[in-house]
């Protein structure tokens, strides 16, 4: 009688510790369903983030390379690097960056928001603008946006009353041995400068009316100095134009003959001789 109930008691026993055990297996099968589930949709959601990622640089015409999940979820340097190139390339290609003899050289771009970069480009004359990558939201078409140099603005543009013509393609008529370039001064104003050397004899002025009114250019010529409005085959003349903070608009600024003074636009007494000017680069078609 004993001996049956010790058996009974290590029965007991014996199916307590099974129950136990089964119950940890069946907690840590529970567990393992969890985490594998869990980490189901995080890989889920990784894929989604760069499938949509992929999408973006697929319409672009650019590859994105195999990677961590980390360069799945933000673009990594190297493809970063890629649409920096495409931007390059495409501003390179523009035909009034051609015709200004620009280069772009460098492209720099950081995240903005989703699926959206900014940064400069820089081109070869030391001018800085701001460029654009990103996706429409109606379309979800890749779009590249960014500013024309300065140079570019002025060159393609035409003047009021010589709108046959751009300033690029008559003033590059005009003189011999054109050279534009951009300056900035030290407050951000930009100016476009051209200099270049006059083919032919020019004078500002109508001889009818009284060319030695100005004292200055009677004493010139006492001293056997050309007066300021008469310009001869040869002289150096620089033309700059002012371009506005918005880089929408420009004006010219001033004209100068070598180093005489220079003579400003909003000089009234010295606006004849800049019409004279214009009406004779505007003469060579």
């Amino acid at each position: 009688m004993k001996n049956q109930k010790l058996s009974i008691l290590q029965t007991i026993v014996i199916f307590t510790l099974a129950m136990v055990a089964l119950f940890g297996v069946l907690q840590t099968m529970a567990y393992t369903f969890e985490y594998s589930n869990t980490v189901k949709e995080s890989k889920e959601a990784v894929k989604r983030k760069y499938d949509k990622q992929e999408k973006i640089i697929n319409e672009s015409g650019l590859r994105i390379l195999a990677g961590s999940n980390q360069e799945t979820i933000r673009l990594s340097s190297d493809v970063r690097g890629r649409f920096e190139q495409e931007i390059r390339e495409w501003l390179n290609d523009k035909d009034e960056i051609k015709q200004a003899a620009l280069k772009c050289i460098s492209v720099n771009i950081q995240e903005k928001g989703t699926d959206t970069y900014i940064g400069t480009a820089t081109f070869d004359n030391g001018e800085q603008v701001p460029v654009e990558v990103g996706k429409k939201g109606d379309s979800g078409e890749l779009y590249f946006r960014a500013d024309l140099p300065a140079l570019v603005v002025v060159m393609s543009a035409v003047l009021p009353g010589y709108e046959h013509t751009t300033i690029g393609k008559a003033f590059d008529i005009f003189f011999a041995d054109p050279n534009w370039i951009t300056r900035i001064a030290a407050n951000g104003a930009k100016f476009v400068e051209l200099t270049g050397r006059l083919k032919k004899d020019l004078l500002l002025i109508d001889l009818n009316d009284n060319p030695f009114s100005d004292l200055g250019d009677a004493l010139r010529v006492a001293d056997g100095i050309t007066p300021s409005w008469s310009w001869k085959q040869g002289d150096q003349i620089c033309i700059r134009f002012a371009i506005s903070y918005d880089g929408d608009n420009f004006e010219i600024w001033s004209v100068q003959r070598g180093n005489d003074q220079p003579i400003r636009t909003n000089d009234s007494g010295k606006r004849a001789m800049l019409d004279k000017l214009l009406e004779a680069i505007y003469e060579l078609k």
